[in-house]
This record gives C-alpha cells, sequence and structure tokens, in this order.
C-alpha cells in the first residue's frame, strides 16, 4: 500500500482540499491584500509576498459561495504555467492547513457537486466522513478566466 503526505486546506467550515507537500510555498498570516478593479470575482486581490504581488484566490467563490473569505490565512501556492515557469499563487484558507498521511485505502471518487473537480483535481480521498479533493495548482492557474467563470456558474 502506498502513504504519501499531504496539506490539508480547509477553505470551509464543511470542506477541505489537500494538495502535495511539495505545491506548498508557505503560510501568510493577515498579509495586506489589494482588489483592483475588473478582476474576476473568483480573484479576489493580490497579496503581497517578498518576491512581489501574488494573485490571491478563494475556490469558495468559484464552488458557488456569494462572500469571500477574510484573508486571514493565505497559503503560497508553487505551480508551473503553459511554459514550465515556477510561479506563486495565493489561496484563502479559513484555518492553518495541517499536514497529514494518505494511503490507497482512502481513496474516493471525486465530489460530483460541481464541474471544477474534473478540471483540477487528479484525485481524491476519504478522511473521516469528508470527501477531499488533492487539487493540482498547475491545473487551477492555469486555467483562463472565462474557463473560471463557466465552472463557477455552476
Amino acid at each position: 500500500m502506498n502513504v504519501t503526505r499531504a496539506w490539508l486546506l480547509p477553505i470551509s467550515v464543511d470542506r477541505q482540499l489537500a494538495v502535495g507537500i511539495h505545491f506548498m510555498a508557505t503560510l501568510l498570516w493577515q498579509p495586506p491584500c489589494w482588489h483592483l478593479a475588473g478582476m474576476p470575482v473568483f480573484s479576489t486581490g493580490w497579496v503581497a509576498w517578498p518576491q512581489g504581488l501574488l494573485p490571491l484566490f478563494d475556490l469558495r467563490l468559484l464552488l458557488g459561495e456569494t462572500h469571500a473569505l477574510a484573508a486571514e490565512h493565505v497559503v503560497v501556492l508553487r505551480y508551473l504555467d503553459s511554459s514550465q515557469r515556477l510561479l506563486f499563487a495565493g489561496l484563502r484558507v479559513m484555518h492553518r492547513p495541517s499536514l497529514i498521511t494518505v494511503s490507497d485505502d482512502q481513496v474516493c471518487q471525486l465530489p460530483d457537486d460541481h464541474g471544477l473537480w474534473r478540471q483540477i483535481a487528479p484525485s481524491c480521498f476519504r478522511a473521516a466522513q469528508s470527501v477531499v479533493p488533492i487539487i493540482d495548482p498547475s491545473r487551477l492557474f492555469n486555467l483562463n478566466y472565462a474557463e473560471l467563470a463557466a465552472l463557477s456558474a455552476g
């Protein structure tokens, strides 16, 4: 049986996501954030980071929630763009992430409540009574805004 480690990211009271440990660069606590006019609703602004400003996303908004999370915690994720350049983006989380161990016997089907999961999550596992999609930051952050807007509409 294969076993691996992942970061568990709580994005709401009843929803958690996971990412491989190598995708998380850092956790920012109460970072300064800015919203710029014309940004898509799910991209909730920019967050300051020592290497510059990063785009800030709230997956809850893509999943149909109507209010963004307060940016008390922002997870900075690494990803590769379509040219294979290493980039970074911020993802709002509700609480501090936790490091967990996941095994093959926890694998389950992706949730079918939203088309977004098929686009950004290559796999899923069961933890306690929850289904936890494992997101691929490259898949998420390389989707274009039109695709993301269509997915957030349902």
